[in-house]
């Protein structure tokens, strides 16, 4: 089963090959935004702390 907790990079410019900024989506919530980031890293600790948090649930 996937994570529930999710990154995914968004490119404001379709054309570019840099990503501007990482979001954290909740996939069983139709992958509502939880939190925006321009640092990729920060973006994937958040999912896994988010991830845990809710496996401990």
């Amino acid at each position: 089963m996937p994570a529930r907790f999710q990154v995914r990079s968004v490119l404001t410019d379709p054309d570019s090959t840099k990503v501007d900024y990482w979001q954290v989506v909740d996939t069983h919530l139709n992958d509502d935004v939880i939190a925006s980031y321009h640092d990729c890293e920060a973006a994937e600790r958040e999912a896994e702390k988010l991830n845990r948090d809710s496996e401990a649930d």
